[in-house]
């Protein structure tokens, strides 16, 4: 049995907040985002989360691409470190919004 009289299956996905980021013009933004573990986890397990559908004109630093998917791959300390960046196109004036898992 797991927590709750049910079972559970380790590793458990991390606990994400995020906050909206931003940046200046022809500029980088960091990411605001946190991941932590969540509180049932009993394993000790690197963590990393997924950004899905980045958009063609972006261009982000800190993150591995995976050829294979077509998504970036980050880690726990490059979030946490403030490594991973995203730069719009020059004179790119709006929003976007980022799919991560």
């Amino acid at each position: 049995g797991g927590a709750g009289g049910r079972d559970v299956i380790y590793p458990l996905a991390p606990i994400v907040t995020y906050g909206d980021s931003s940046g200046v013009e022809d500029g980088y933004a960091v990411l605001d985002i946190f991941m932590e573990a969540d509180p049932e986890e009993t394993t000790s397990t690197t963590r990393s989360l997924v950004i899905h559908n980045l958009h063609p004109d972006l261009v982000i630093e800190g993150a591995v691409f995976n050829v294979y998917t077509g998504d970036w791959v980050v880690s726990e300390q490059a979030l946490e470190s403030g490594q991973v960046r995203i730069k719009a196109p020059a004179d790119f004036a709006g929003t976007y919004d980022l799919e991560v898992e």
